[in-house]
């Protein structure tokens, strides 16, 4: 027998969980030159907690690699 749940909570409604293609490619270059979540979000303009599931997202699709630094990045934005 099928169990049946009431739904109380979207989980995440309030981030944007969509990405364009060319939204995914800056993603990737970004991660890729070492810049933190909080810096890829900055630049993308988006919350650093939807630059998470561009990160587990494109981990799962073996898109980017595991780094020196994680999502604190492996060097910090020149300023200026």
């Amino acid at each position: 027998m099928a169990r049946t749940r009431r739904i109380e909570h979207f989980l995440c409604e309030h981030l944007d969980l969509t990405a364009t293609a060319e939204e995914l490619k800056t993603f990737r270059t970004y991660w890729k030159n070492g810049l933190s979540i909080y810096e890829i979000a900055k630049k993308m303009k988006r919350k650093p907690e939807e630059i998470i599931f561009f990160v587990i997202d494109q981990a799962a699709l073996d898109k980017i690699e595991a780094r020196t630094g994680g999502i604190w990045g492996t060097k910090q934005e020149k300023k200026g």
